[in-house]
């Protein structure tokens, strides 16, 4: 059986601001630092054999704090990127947006494509394709996948057997993890966006 914690990194001054960063390169805020800090020693008692992550400032640092428990080397994956914005897109708020047709459109339709973002049917695509590499490599065991919101839950939606169109349904929040075991039969959702203040749950004790 193979166990995915599924990290996304620390939240930043951006993220706090409202801001879209895209693939800027951001690095975690002072808070940010101290909720993976907080998730690294809830996740310092759980055997971890792999920690991968976006190649992003904000997810490096984030896999680098978790992984010092476990004294173990990051590798990087750009397949776990966070989604591409263009220059219409990146750095503004939503509320300098709102009023833009696309993201009206976006608003509107999760799949809808436009030149301003990377379509989420490529990016859950990319995601999959990470972890069909890292089932190829590695039938068993705990990886440790540290990406960003909407990628994770384009490959949550995808391991439940969701439609894509849905996966703003879920939350996954800064500072948390979400555990899934790939079973033979189905994946399971044991936890999803945990975090360390809220009470412990069994799908993060060691096995």
């Amino acid at each position: 059986m193979l166990r995915l914690l599924l990290i996304r990194h620390g939240v930043t001054e951006w993220n706090q601001a409202g801001r879209l960063m895209g693939r800027m390169a951001i690095g975690l805020a002072p808070e940010g630092r101290a909720q993976i800090e907080r998730l690294a020693n809830a996740l310092a008692g759980v055997s971890v054999d792999a920690i991968i992550c976006s190649p992003q400032q904000r997810t490096q640092e984030t896999a680098a704090i978790v992984a010092m428990p476990h004294a173990m080397t990051v590798q990087t994956d750009a397949a776990l990127d966070e989604v591409w914005l263009g220059p219409r897109w990146q750095g503004k708020t939503f509320a300098d947006i709102r009023d833009d047709p696309d993201f009206i459109a976006l608003r509107a339709n999760a799949l809808y494509a436009c030149e301003g973002i990377e379509p989420i049917e490529r990016v859950q695509q990319r995601m999959v394709e990470a972890l069909d590499r890292i089932r190829a490599d590695r039938k068993k065991g705990t990886i440790a996948m540290v990406s960003h919101g909407d990628p994770l839950r384009a490959l949550l939606v995808h391991l439940l057997s969701m439609s894509l169109s849905e996966y703003r349904r879920l939350t996954v929040n800064t500072g948390s993890v979400s555990v899934i075991e790939l079973h033979d039969d189905l994946p399971r959702l044991l936890a999803m966006s945990w975090k360390p203040e809220d009470a412990l749950d069994r799908a993060l004790a060691a096995t």
